[in-house]
């Protein structure tokens, strides 16, 4: 293995395809993906992962309750976890993340087999934002113009299903997919399962996290055979490459996955689209996945392991992917 010194940060310019990649002297392999690429869901993988929990602040998040496969766990004072030979599936092995006051978190990550893999996630403050009535429906408004509107008589308990009468308080927070930010708090990995059921990775214009509660505190949901209407605002940064209409998709919380569903529609500096239930939501749009190994060693070959490396396109801060060295100093995965 030839040796080579990382200053730093560790920054990758891509094509879409890889295309342009120099080898650099560090031992790495990349292979084009052809689609379409379904993923496998059912294959066991055991593995270990740990990591830290964070608040928006970056401050360390004790007691945070994790869960990967069977096994849950709680983070200590300093925000630590770790998991021992967890269940995973082969593409998608994923934590859970709960808090008190927090929307969950999820992190997603391709295991392997008995190797540990490591996280980093910032869990999101759980704000209500506004109160919509359940009989005239309306709208709310967060601080960076994302929107949320329901209609007349179209929520329910989640639990029962049955039709909700009072005030609807909604808790809404905009990921912007212009901030390095929104890579350490959001849901998944930017992979999703188009309406083909094949895997793509996804380059996001906007993300919301939406939950409903009703005045006793209890999970609202949109009636079945109803749709609310979100806006999600386009940063101006990214406003010269959004397209006219893009794909939404969902956070699938089964798989760690998204998971396509509908479109929404450019209307001026927003995209508005309408959704038959809330959870995360995301614009984005899909691309072809390249399969990508790298791995950091010091100028005596030792690995350096929880070591952040980030690939990105040139110029376009939304298409970045950030994941954390292991213990053997390598990245790994789509």
């Amino acid at each position: 293995m030839k040796k080579l010194l990382l200053l730093g940060s560790l920054v990758l310019f891509c094509t879409l395809f890889l295309l342009s990649c120099k080898k650099n002297s560090v031992d790495e392999q990349y292979t084009e993906t052809v689609p379409p690429l379904t993923p496998d869901l059912s294959t066991p993988v055991s593995a270990f992962v740990g990591g830290f929990i964070t608040d928006e602040n970056g401050n360390a998040m004790p007691d945070a309750i994790i869960k990967a496969g069977t096994i849950t766990v709680t983070s200590n004072e300093y925000g630590y976890f770790k998991i021992n030979n967890a269940a995973f599936v082969k593409d998608a092995g994923f934590v859970e993340v709960t808090k008190s006051g927090y929307f969950t978190g999820y992190r997603t990550f391709i295991p392997i087999a008995g190797k540990e893999h490591f996280i980093r996630l910032q869990l999101i403050p759980k704000t209500i934002i506004g109160n919509i009535n359940a009989a005239p429906g309306g709208t709310v408004t967060t601080a960076d113009g994302a929107t949320v509107t329901l209609p007349a008589n179209s929520v329910v308990i989640a639990s029962s299903n049955v039709t909700y009468t009072g005030n609807v308080h909604v808790a809404v927070h905009w990921l912007d997919p212009s901030s390095q930010t929104t890579q350490q708090n959001m849901p998944g990995d930017l992979r999703g399962i188009d309406s083909n059921g094949h895997l793509n990775i996804l380059t996001t214009y906007g993300m919301l996290a939406v939950e409903l509660y009703s005045d006793a505190d209890e999970l609202l949901q949109i009636l079945p055979g109803k749709k609310a209407v979100i806006s999600f605002p386009i940063p101006a940064s990214l406003s010269g490459t959004a397209p006219a209409s893009i794909p939404l998709w969902y956070f699938n919380t089964s798989n760690g996955l998204w998971k396509e569903d509908g479109m929404a529609t450019r209307s001026g500096n927003n995209y508005i689209g309408e959704v038959s239930h809330f959870t995360f939501w995301n614009c984005d749009v899909p691309n072809l996945l390249v399969n990508f190994t790298v791995q950091l060693v010091d100028l005596n070959l030792n690995p350096i392991s929880n070591t952040a490396v980030r690939i990105n396109i040139t110029g376009s801060a939304n298409s970045a992917r950030t994941d954390y060295t292991d213990t053997s100093g390598t990245v790994s995965g789509m």
